[in-house]
């Protein structure tokens, strides 16, 4: 099950231990630390200077205005900080606030924000992270697709994500005091066309340190890369199996393996657990710890998963493809009970589920009019409605709670940007 491992470092050396010990460069005697100015060098700033204020009321449509502009002089709104903000948002909380990383798909890079929430509204600050032309002007490539997004109990946000021009996974990190980051890449796939880094899902492990699983598009495989320190080192988690044509009576070619897309990554009482597909079988697979399950087989299933663990209870809910339909499975290992959510047609995708007093509840895509829907599961059945149907909306779903309060963030296709809102 286990590949080859492949080591990647940073692209500067990493942060001393002792320096996260000082609350700033500064020393006791009033001077500056010399290690601390010297390790500040190596770190970029890609402050942007821009805040953008999305009007919420409860889960009602958001309205978006400008409040700053990156480069513009004072009084300068022509210029935007991106047309189109927003595809494959990630989110986490920062520091009791949300934070998001996402595709400027403008401008071929991957965009970080902190939001300030209040009752009506939330301000987002942004700073970009990689694949924005540098201050020469040199475009670094087009960066910041499939992404996903944590921290650290230092406060480090580290954040996965893919690079289409080198076809490899890349990771950032951002110092929790000087405000910068750091980017380098964290794995690469295998065969003879390497094609690594899809679907990256990031989580902090149990020891503290960042891992990230992803999709080998080039092998089929599903690959996770760990950092030790002082880089990531790369190796295949799950080889897959591929499909014999002589096992069906078909006279197709054998299918190869393909297995690992839409994988979802949780560290969950020290232990690591991976929800994804298997495309080439068309199941939905768990994975705790280094064992890995079949949850469900029936049709093709298992495109975007997501899930939780309550007590010893595994919810977990998922996309069946082939009938476009959203389904749950719960239980346990050798124990699923698997039913269906929302049986509407062109349902199930970007799926976000959440906990909230005990209960599972879940965001997801409805495809036929492109809106975000809501389900609960109450006394042992779901019920569904429609959350936001302004524009085309729902896509690249993510849920975070705040001091109790749950918020749901997604890319709106209409406005090319995030909408963010309340749940109720």
């Amino acid at each position: 099950m286990h590949g080859v491992p492949v080591r990647y470092h940073d692209d500067v050396s990493q942060t001393p231990t002792d320096w996260l010990q000082s609350e700033d460069p500064v020393s006791s005697t009033g001077r500056v630390n010399r290690e601390e100015a010297t390790m500040a060098s190596h770190w970029t700033p890609m402050k942007l200077l821009l805040a953008l204020t999305l009007v919420t009321s409860g889960c009602s449509e958001t309205g978006v205005s400008k409040t700053g502009a990156v480069g513009a002089s004072p009084g300068d709104d022509d210029a935007p900080f991106s047309t189109d903000w927003g595809q494959w948002l990630a989110m986490t909380t920062y520091e009791g606030k949300p934070a998001i990383t996402f595709y400027d798909r403008a401008q071929g890079g991957l965009g970080f924000a902190i939001g300030t929430v209040t009752e009506s509204s939330v301000e987002w600050s942004f700073e970009g992270v990689d694949g924005y032309p540098d201050s020469s002007g040199l475009d670094l490539g087009d960066r910041g697709t499939y992404g996903s997004l944590a921290v650290d109990s230092a406060g480090f946000v580290w954040a996965a994500y893919y690079d289409q021009g080198a076809k490899t996974l890349r990771y950032a990190k951002r110092h929790p005091r000087l405000k910068a980051w750091k980017t380098g890449i964290a794995d690469v796939g295998d065969g003879v066309s390497p094609d690594a880094g899809r679907f990256s899902s990031i989580a902090i492990a149990a020891d503290g340190n960042p891992v990230i699983a992803h999709h080998d598009h080039g092998a089929g495989t599903l690959r996770k890369a760990r950092w030790n320190g002082t880089g990531f080192v790369g190796s295949v988690f799950d080889a897959g199996d591929p499909i014999a044509a002589g096992d069906t009576g078909s006279d197709e070619p054998d299918t190869a393996p393909n297995v690992g897309q839409f994988v979802k990554l949780k560290i969950i009482g020290g232990v690591e657990y991976m929800a994804y597909y298997d495309a080439a079988n068309g199941n939905l697979k768990l994975a705790i710890g280094d064992t890995v399950h079949v949850v469900d087989d029936a049709g093709d299933v298992g495109k975007w998963p997501d899930f939780a663990v309550v007590g010893d209870t595994i919810h977990i809910v998922y996309q069946d493809a082939g009938l476009q339909q959203l389904k749950y499975a719960t239980g346990a290992p050798g124990t699923w009970n698997i039913s269906v959510i929302d049986a509407a047609p062109y349902t199930g995708a970007d799926t976000a589920l959440y906990v909230e007093a005990g209960a599972p509840k879940v965001v997801y895509f409805q495809g036929r009019e492109n809106d975000m829907k809501h389900a609960t599961l109450a006394d042992g059945a779901w019920s569904s409605r429609m959350l936001l149907t302004e524009g085309a909306v729902g896509f690249h779903n993510e849920v975070i709670q705040l001091d109790g309060q749950s918020y749901v963030g997604c890319y709106d296709y209409t406005s090319r940007s995030v909408r963010f809102a309340k749940l109720d």
